[in-house]
C-alpha cells in the first residue's frame, strides 16, 4: 500500500506540470496597443480579474491584471474586454433573497465574455453562483439585462424579466415578434440564439460568435482485475483472509462538463465484483467462510490532465454504494455453524489514477477504502480492495 501511495503521489506531480498549456492570443493595453501573446488558457468558468501570458515560448510567465489591460483573446475560442458597468449582484439564496423587485446596482470594473459581437452584442459574466448577462447596442454603453428574483411574502417569490423588455425596445426587428422576445429565458444558449436572430434581421456581420457549450457524454466498458482482502475480529478471535484475486465488469457513463477546458467529469460506474473464501481458521480454531457478491454504484468527479493532442492522465474522487447480492459471512466449528450473518456493507470512497488514449481507450489503478460488511456489533469487519480497470469507448 505505501508504494502504491508513492506511485500516486508521483504521478500526480507529473500531471499538475502536464496540464500547464499556452495558446496563441492577443491582448490590448491601456494605450490601445495590440500584442500578440501566448495566454494561458483553462477556459475560464468564472470571469477572470488577470491572466497569465508568454510573448514566446521560451520567454517567461507574466501576469496582465484588469487594470492593464483593455481586451484579450485566445485565436477562435474566447474573447474578453474590460468595461466599468453597473451590475446587479442581488443573490437568489433563500437567506439572502430581496424583498426589492428593482435591481441593486453597483459599478464595478469586470471582464465580460464576448458571446455575439455585432449590431446587437452579448456579453456573459460568471462568478460562482452568479451568472449576469449584459448587452450593447452600435451607439450605446454596455448595460446589464435585468433579471431578478425577490420575495413578495414568505417562500413566495416572483421575478423582474426587464430584460425581455430592455431587447424589445433597443432592437427593433421586423422578423422578431415581440411574442419571440416574451418566450426567450435569461439561459445563455436562448439568448445566443435570440441575439443571432437580431443581427442577421439588421445585415450586421457578426464578427465574433460564442457557442454555447454542451455536456458531452462518454459510455465506457470497463473490465477489471480486483485484488481484495478482509480482515475480521470479534471480542475473542480473528483472522486475516489474504489477498484475493477476481474479475469484475462495469458500464460507467461519464459527463463531460464544459467549462476549464473539458478538464472535468461527473462519473457513476454500476459494476460487479464477488469474493468468496473457505475454509479460513480463526485463531481459536474455527472456520469462516465468506461469499460475498455485490454491485458497486460509485458516484463521483474526474480531473484530466493533458499530456498534449492524444494523452491524458485523470484522477478520480468517487462514493461508493453497495448492492448486496445474497451475501454471507458463516462462523463454524466442525460441521455446525453457529453464525450465519447476511451481509449488509456499508457506503465507501474510491480514488485512483489512469491514463486515457484518444478518448477511446483508457486504464486505472484505484484504491477503494475499507468497507464495513456487518451491521453486528461483535463482529468488526474491513474490507479493502485495489482494482486495475481497463476501459473502451463504445459511445
Amino acid at each position: 500500500m505505501k508504494e502504491l501511495k508513492l506511485i500516486l503521489v508521483f504521478l500526480l506531480s507529473i500531471t499538475i506540470q502536464a496540464q500547464i498549456r499556452f495558446e496563441q492570443g492577443y491582448l490590448i493595453d491601456n494605450n490601445n496597443q495590440k500584442q500578440v501573446v501566448l495566454i494561458k488558457n483553462v477556459d475560464w468558468l468564472n470571469n477572470p480579474k488577470s491572466i497569465e501570458y508568454k510573448n514566446n515560448e521560451t520567454s517567461k510567465v507574466e501576469i496582465a491584471t484588469i487594470n492593464q489591460i483593455k481586451e484579450f483573446g485566445i485565436d477562435n475560442q474566447s474573447k474578453y474586454v474590460r468595461a466599468d458597468i453597473k451590475i446587479d449582484r442581488s443573490s437568489e439564496d433563500l437567506d439572502k433573497i430581496s424583498s426589492n423587485e428593482e435591481p441593486d446596482f453597483k459599478e464595478e470594473k469586470l471582464f465580460l465574455k464576448v458571446l455575439i459581437e455585432g449590431d446587437a452584442s452579448l456579453y456573459g459574466y460568471n462568478d460562482y453562483n452568479l451568472k449576469r448577462f449584459f448587452y450593447k447596442t452600435n451607439t450605446g454603453d454596455i448595460e446589464q439585462l435585468v433579471y431578478k428574483k425577490y420575495e413578495v411574502s414568505t417562500n413566495q417569490f416572483a421575478y423582474n424579466r426587464t430584460f425581455r423588455g430592455q431587447i424589445a425596445q433597443n432592437f427593433k426587428c421586423e422578423s422578431i415578434s415581440n411574442d419571440r422576445i416574451k418566450k426567450v429565458n435569461y439561459r445563455e444558449s436562448e439568448l445566443i440564439k435570440l441575439f443571432t436572430e437580431i443581427n442577421i434581421c439588421k445585415g450586421s456581420d457578426l464578427t465574433f460568435t460564442k457557442e454555447s457549450k454542451k455536456v458531452d457524454f462518454n459510455l465506457w466498458v470497463r473490465p477489471r482485475l480486483n485484488n481484495s482482502k478482509l480482515n475480521i475480529s470479534t471480542d475473542t478471535e480473528s483472522a486475516k483472509l489474504g489477498n484475493k484475486t477476481g474479475f469484475g465488469l462495469g458500464i460507467e457513463a461519464e459527463f463531460i462538463l464544459p467549462f476549464n477546458k473539458k478538464k472535468w467529469s461527473l462519473i457513476v460506474e454500476p459494476s460487479y465484483q464477488g469474493y468468496k473464501v473457505k475454509g479460513t481458521k480463526l485463531t481459536s480454531g474455527d472456520i469462516v467462510d465468506v461469499d460475498y457478491k455485490n454491485i458497486e454504484i460509485p458516484f463521483g468527479v474526474r480531473h484530466y490532465f493533458f499530456l498534449n493532442q492524444d494523452s491524458k492522465l485523470f484522477i478520480n474522487l468517487q462514493y461508493m454504494i453497495n448492492l448486496n447480492l445474497d451475501s454471507s459471512i458463516q462462523f463454524k466449528r466442525g460441521e455446525y455453524t453457529y453464525w450465519d450473518y447476511k451481509i449488509n456493507s456499508r457506503g465507501n470512497v474510491a480514488t485512483g489514477i489512469g491514463y486515457n488514449f484518444k478518448d477511446k481507450f483508457n486504464v486505472e489503478v484505484r484504491y477503494l477504502t475499507d468497507r464495513k460488511l456487518l451491521d453486528e456489533l461483535n463482529v468488526n469487519t474491513k474490507y479493502s480492495t485495489i482494482s486495475f480497470v481497463l476501459g473502451y469507448n463504445i459511445f
